[in-house]
């Protein structure tokens, strides 16, 4: 029977107490979650400005959904390129796909340097697998539309064996290249000859729990005059004013500057505006979506890191080893 618990979490072997909210504060800079986007939020605000900051968890560090994900460290958006394309506009789109593949990427390593990190990273080339002419055409118009935003592509290997590799319109011809389908087996790690060809991204895997309560560690001891941490206190309630910020957090209350959500709970908050116009802090729950779940399994520590996805079916596997 399947167990609902976190490797990543199992792997952090806390030692740092924990301590709730028990007095009222008043600081510069409230975030409120602790997971990899308010612990990276709250090191990039210690270290470019001079501002107070606490960090608020309703339970404990990196325990949501930072400590119960895949694992991969990804490169690419939800929506195809060509989408965001349309959407904003090539310039705009090709900003934001430097700023997650380079950019992103960067800021990373600077974090691990600056913080001396030890929670192990890797990275290398992940695969998606291709099945029909159709998907094929449709990744090499994404590549065509990178190329021209002048941003890196990286060839789409195709099956030579492949009979349909012989109706790619000739517009593509420098878009992909041709391999034996024995090697797009190796690449993608399956024996299924529905797969044709395999897309290669820049991918990687890291315990982003471990991550995290590694750096908050480094932030208590380097900022203690500037970071507090809080654990096991949920805000129930925020007030915008109009010079300040107050939270409502159990019994206490929080004034500040400005507050950063960084937590997937918000919807739990009630969001005042009393400056302004009303916050409808439940807008996400007209989107409908597919509750989706994920498996594991230990194996012996005899291949790489490795990560993939499969078109049809669809689903993604990684791999990733301390």
């Amino acid at each position: 029977m399947f167990e609902n618990n976190s490797p990543w979490i199992k792997q952090l072997n806390r030692t740092r107490p924990i301590e709730p909210l028990d007095q009222n504060i008043d600081t510069e800079v409230v975030i409120i979650g602790g997971g990899i986007a308010g612990v990276t939020s709250a090191y990039f605000i210690l270290t470019q400005t001079n501002k107070k900051v606490l960090l608020i968890e309703a339970n404990k560090i990196a325990h949501g959904a930072t400590g119960h994900n895949a694992g991969q460290i990804t490169s690419y958006f939800e929506k195809p390129f060509t989408e965001i394309v349309a959407a904003y506009g090539l310039h705009r789109a090709a900003q934001a796909q430097r700023a997650i593949e380079e950019d992103a990427r960067g800021l990373l390593e600077h974090i691990y340097s600056h913080a001396q990190l030890s929670t192990p990273r890797s990275e290398f080339m992940g695969y998606e697998g291709l099945a029909t002419l159709a998907h094929v055409l449709e990744i090499l118009q994404e590549l065509a539309v990178k190329a021209e935003a002048g941003l890196r592509i990286r060839h789409l290997l195709v099956a030579r064996e492949w009979d349909e590799h012989r109706l790619i319109p000739a517009q593509f011809a420098g878009l992909y290249s041709l391999v034996s389908q024995k090697n797009i087996f190796s690449l993608l790690e399956t024996e299924n000859n529905i797969y044709i060809a395999a897309a290669p991204f820049l991918s990687g895997c890291m315990n982003s729990a471990l991550f995290s309560e590694e750096l908050v560690g480094f932030l208590l001891i380097t900022y203690k005059d500037r970071f507090m941490l809080r654990e096991h206190t949920p805000v129930s309630a925020i007030a915008l004013e109009r010079d300040e910020v107050v939270l409502s957090a159990g019994t206490n209350t929080i004034s500040c500057e400005q507050v950063l959500l960084c937590t997937n709970g918000f919807e739990s908050v009630q969001i005042t505006n009393n400056a302004g116009g009303d916050i409808d802090g439940k807008f996400h729950m007209t989107v409908e979506g597919v509750v989706g779940y994920m498996g594991a399994y230990k194996e012996s520590l005899t291949k790489q890191p490795f990560a993939a996805c499969y078109a049809n079916p669809l689903y993604t596997t990684n791999r990733e080893y301390y």
